[in-house]
């Protein structure tokens, strides 16, 4: 699966605010629209983003 610099973009803005919810404000997008744009990062590069457990794991 390929991703473009929009989804990289949005990778970098989560890592600058430490938020999804402050990254999605920032560039203007829902925290669903958020999230697709990261799973798409983490299917093309086969490896989770983030350190976090996956919601509802715990």
């Amino acid at each position: 699966m390929e991703y473009e610099l929009q989804d990289l973009r949005s990778f970098v803005k989560i890592a600058e605010l430490g938020s999804f919810h402050e990254a999605a404000e920032a560039l203007h997008l829902s925290q669903p629209a958020l999230s697709r744009r990261i799973k798409k990062l983490e299917k093309a590069w086969a490896r989770p983003c983030s350190n976090a457990p996956p919601v509802g794991s715990g």
